[in-house]
């Protein structure tokens, strides 16, 4: 409650800035000669428009008759003394402002490429000026002859989105310059304080306190002569600054922009389109009113950056085609191939091998085997080698993904196999089907893969351990008995041919195709410091490519510094949701949130994170399945407890290179426990 009151204070005082609370301000003319003009009114839309003092005769012309040497002494004492020699102090709290953002709509990240920041020289204060809007650049070049434009200084961006906030501008009308924040507690600040010597003019545009692939730092600088500041992207500057300029007192990083104009990711990760309403520990049913002084909130948005429009169509045809070739994934960006309705080559029905290489076991035979020292038939689950007719198949994947490519189907030739989060990320579990046309409900093949062993016999009947390359399916439809403590799993590990008795059944499965950018996997995540008690530096990590924001260690452990330490807490949905509500700021995942951050190596008996993004000493020990905050809407009874409620949804921390590897997302009794990872609050 005190976050939101603090925000519609915040949301106050930019209507009373907005409405120009008008004070007199002494201007100086060209000629020298004063006249009394009104404040500029704060423009909220600077990034496309202008400032109004823009048209004030005199505007970045510095005030003559100024005690400049009161106005200095304050400004030193207490603006400046805010983050005086504190590098990292102009940081700090600012991460708040990455969170909750009242009053601001927040831009669909499209793709669109960052704009690039216009850079002025003031001859008349020796100061730059910086503007993001081509109109405002326009008017200073034509209206404003002491303004010498030197180009491009750096690029940001000209909407909000997660986690970007808004940089506000200032306009001092006694030295003629400009001052730039990224720190709403700042803006506050030098307007409650420095009203007479500041004029607030609105968002200039948008970057971030989160460093990152692409992002480089904006130094800043105070003029202790002048009053007034300094801006660089160049470290070269600033430390030339540094050590010449005895009068300039570095302040530090103020936040970071775009090295470049080059496209930003789409954020990857959508909602599940799960339950949602409320928790309750002791009702055999849950309420969608939350009346209950004892139920918890299950959000039904807890996906990715933004809400989605429920009124709208997530996959959308593209420009001049047809959605019975392919669609696009306006969430993602994704394109993906659109099934034949009907049997045929690309029928919805068809299913496909993975085989690759006829050089490891990748079929898994099952059948009847005589066996003589017990004269009977054993059903034997044997594996073997491809032959290179079965590779070459047109039923096998790679001839299927040659033959789309061959049709140039909707003008592309980079189709591919969609990994198993690509998968997940399009899933409705809510309604337990792929939303692309007759696409049905699976399973589908991934391109992601794995090794596994399991025990059974030869066809002598002797006991022997077999290795099998496998490949990780995705199903829209969990195999829950409704009547019993047990889970589902989406995601599963079947041979690439053949059926598989040690596991579940069939293994050849259907396939959908895709296009378009897949994860990164370098300079993904970025280090960075949140509160949280007892933790040490470092204790989080951005993810630069879903932008989300997450704690590095489970719930009960401590991150010392380099690792997390201690034992994780296992506590049952109920319990995990109660526990997050304990941290202010930050909240459980997702279940499309948490996937978005697993692994899927070819080793399964690792963990099913980036380890050195989040490491853990427990999981290895005593591995179990991290909750998310997603629920499905069908009922099973927990026999344990003897209680039917809605089940949730685990991601699995680590697999087993005996017997069928876990499955990485399952269908979970509420009642049974498990870790907690907990990420930020955000938009």
């Amino acid at each position: 409650m005190k976050r939101l009151n603090a925000a519609v204070i915040v949301a106050l005082s930019w209507v009373l800035v907005a409405c120009g609370g008008s004070q007199e301000q002494v201007v100086a003319s060209k000629s020298g000669t004063a006249s009394a003009v009104s404040s500029p009114q704060a423009n909220q839309d600077l990034v496309h428009g202008e400032a109004e003092g823009l048209s004030t005769p005199g505007y970045g012309i510095p005030a003559e008759g100024v005690d400049r040497a009161a106005m200095l002494q304050k400004l030193s004492r207490h603006f400046n003394g805010r983050f005086a020699n504190e590098p990292e102090g102009l940081m700090g709290q600012r991460q708040a402002d990455a969170g909750v953002k009242v009053l601001k709509s927040f831009a669909k990240s499209d793709g669109a490429g960052p704009a690039a920041v216009h850079r002025f020289f003031n001859t008349l204060t020796g100061v730059h000026f910086y503007t993001i809007s081509e109109a405002e650049k326009a008017r200073v070049a034509q209206a404003l002859p002491h303004f010498n434009y030197e180009g491009s200084a750096f690029f940001s961006l000209t909407a909000a989105d997660a986690p970007l906030s808004p940089v506000y501008r200032f306009y001092s009308i006694y030295t003629g310059t400009h001052f730039y924040t990224i720190s709403s507690d700042e803006r506050d600040y030098v307007l409650t304080n420095y009203a007479q010597y500041f004029s607030f003019e609105g968002v200039a545009w948008f970057a971030t306190v989160y460093s990152g692939p692409g992002w480089v730092p904006m130094h800043r600088f105070y003029n202790n002569d002048t009053g007034t500041h300094f801006y660089t992207t160049s470290e070269e500057e600033r430390l030339r600054v540094i050590a010449t300029l005895s009068f300039m007192e570095y302040e530090g990083i103020g936040y970071y922009v775009r090295a470049d104009g080059a496209a930003l990711p789409v954020s990857p990760v959508s909602s599940s389109n799960a339950r949602g309403g409320c928790l309750s520990p002791s009702s055999t049913s849950e309420s969608l009113s939350c009346d209950g002084a004892s139920e918890l909130p299950l959000r039904s948005h807890v996906e990715g950056n933004r809400q989605l429009d429920v009124t709208a169509s997530r996959f959308v045809a593209l420009p001049g085609r047809s959605t019975t070739d392919c669609t696009v994934d306006t969430v993602t960006g994704l394109v993906w191939e659109s099934k034949d309705a009907y049997p045929g080559t690309r029928g919805a029905n068809r299913r496909f091998t993975h085989l690759d290489r006829t050089d490891s076991p990748q079929v898994v035979e099952t059948r009847p085997v005589w066996i003589a020292a017990t004269s009977q038939f054993e059903i034997l689950s044997i594996p073997r080698v491809p032959t290179q007719a079965e590779v070459d198949s047109s039923d096998n994947s790679q001839a299927y993904v040659d033959h789309v490519n061959g049709l140039f189907l909707c003008g592309f030739t980079d189709w591919r196999i969609p990994t198993a989060s690509e998968l997940l990320n399009v899933l409705e579990f809510g309604w337990e089907s792929f939303p692309m046309p007759n696409a049905g409900i699976g399973p589908y093949l991934s391109s992601d893969v794995t090794t596994f062993q399991f025990d059974g016999k030869n066809t002598a009947g002797e006991a022997q351990r077999y290795t099998v390359d496998s490949v990780v399916a995705v199903d829209s439809r969990a195999a829950v008995s409704s009547n019993a403590n047990s889970d589902g799993d989406f995601v599963t590990v079947k041979p690439r041919s053949g059926s598989f008795t040690v596991g579940v059944a069939a293994a050849n499965l259907h396939l959908v195709l895709v296009r378009g950018a897949a994860v990164p996997s370098q300079s993904r995540y970025s280090v960075t410091t949140f509160p949280y008690p007892r933790d040490a530096a470092n204790n989080g990590v951005i993810d630069n490519w879903s932008k989300l924001q997450w704690r590095r260690c489970l719930e009960g452990e401590i991150w010392n510094g380099s690792t997390c330490i201690g034992q994780p807490i296992s506590l049952n949905l109920y319990d995990a949701l109660a526990n997050a509500a304990l941290a202010p700021g930050w909240r459980m995942p997702g279940i499309k949130e948490l996937d978005s951050i697993g692994v899927r190596r070819q080793d399964a008996s690792v963990a099913q994170w980036d380890t050195t993004a989040f490491p853990s000493t427990a999981l290895s020990s005593n591995p179990k399945g991290v909750w998310s905050m997603s629920r499905h809407w069908r009922p099973i009874y927990d026999q344990a407890q003897g209680k039917q409620g809605l089940p949730g949804y685990q991601a699995s921390v680590q697999g087993t290179t005996l017997g069928t590897p876990a499955a990485s997302i399952s269908l979970m009794s509420r009642y049974k426990t498990g870790y907690s990872r907990l990420l930020r609050v955000h938009p």
